[in-house]
């Protein structure tokens, strides 16, 4: 363990924290906002550098605020990442995309692309020659989950790992309709990026990741950006 780099991935709805180890991230700990904020401040009393992206202002400003010297922060900008882009507005493209292309570029080569699956579900991909190409934001499980479970005024309810292709109450309908229905687009893009790019390689990525895993032959790397964050500190 490197106790002298501290690398912070904030994202929509979790905080991943980890050293910088020599080879990758380590002691990996995930904390939701309001934990973040209460420990934010004993977080960093040890390291000399932190890096840090973010795509939550609030907490870019709480996480700057808690660091006594603003020298050890370095907030990750998309021109910090070494990957070409054919965006239209890449300045209001979240950090985490970028990122994710950058480690998946890194690990897997061009063409390639990655689906998170978080709040929101997206698949990113990097072109033949090495460009962040473009990608598609649809409503992940957590999201989809919190807007059904409203809806259908559903006081308990566990988005499950094993529900049936055809539930038989509401909560197995509402699993099964999240769980396949984000398989399908998934496959159904994969079918597509292939016609464009033959050969192209996928990573799965985000804290939904694991819904997926029985419908899928794509590698899953729980911490892709984390990883990505570590490689660019190794700049």
């Amino acid at each position: 363990m490197n106790t002298k780099e501290l690398l912070v991935n904030i994202g929509n709805s979790r905080v991943q924290i980890a050293w910088k180890g020599k080879k990758g991230p380590e002691e990996i700990r995930i904390l939701d906002h309001t934990e973040y904020r209460k420990e934010c401040t004993e977080i960093f009393k040890i390291p000399e550098k932190v890096w840090v992206a973010s795509v939550v202002p609030e907490l870019t400003v709480c996480t700057e605020s808690c660091v006594l010297e603003k020298k050890r922060v370095f907030l990750i900008k998309w021109q910090d990442i070494p990957i070409k882009n054919r965006l239209r507005s890449p300045e209001r493209t979240g950090i985490d995309r970028f990122l994710n292309m950058y480690a998946a570029a890194s690990i897997l080569g061009a063409p390639c692309a990655v689906a998170d699956c978080g709040s929101a579900f997206t698949i990113d991909v990097v072109d033949a020659d090495g460009y962040f190409a473009g990608g598609i934001i649809a409503p992940g499980p957590f999201l989809a989950e919190e807007s059904l479970r409203t809806l259908a005024q559903l006081k308990e309810f566990i988005l499950s790992n094993d529900s049936p292709f055809l539930g038989k109450d509401t909560s197995e309908a509402i699993s099964s309709g999240i769980r396949y229905g984000l398989s399908f687009l998934l496959e159904g893009y994969r079918a597509e990026l292939q016609k464009v790019y033959p050969g192209i390689e996928f990573l799965l990525t985000g804290g939904g990741a694991g819904l997926l895993r029985n419908f899928s032959d794509i590698s899953i790397e729980p911490f892709l950006t984390l990883q990505a964050i570590f490689f660019l500190s190794c700049e």
